[in-house]
């Protein structure tokens, strides 16, 4: 809510989790729209990088597709999968206009109990 008391529109954390469900998957199509509107907000507001701490599957599917179809990103995309699918062998993601990349966990990091 903003300072009024009005919400924002805005919903993080656990808050996310209570309308998650009814929310209907967008097509890919669409997906990819709301990426191009979102990097073309990234780019007017001058950021270099992003960091998604709960990338879906499909999320970098789509930064991956995007990448390897040569449509420039804009900025570096640097993100972790979320713990309900995260993979041992891929915790995190990183894309470039150039390339799309697993990265090794962090030294000491352990898996996720649900990661098995």
């Amino acid at each position: 809510r903003d300072a009024s008391g009005a919400p924002t529109g805005v919903l993080s954390d656990n808050a996310m989790n209570l309308v998650l469900d009814y929310i209907p998957p967008w097509s890919r199509a669409e997906a990819d729209a709301a990426l191009t509107r979102a990097l073309a907000e990234c780019t007017r507001a001058g950021l270099t990088g992003v960091h998604d701490l709960a990338a879906l599957s499909a999320d970098i599917d789509l930064f991956r597709a995007r990448v390897e179809k040569g449509r420039p990103l804009g900025l570096r995309v640097y993100a972790m999968r979320r713990a309900d699918e995260v993979s041992p062998a891929e915790p995190m993601f990183s894309c470039t206009d150039a390339a799309c990349a697993i990265l090794p966990p962090p030294r000491g990091a352990h898996a996720s109990p649900r990661a098995t």
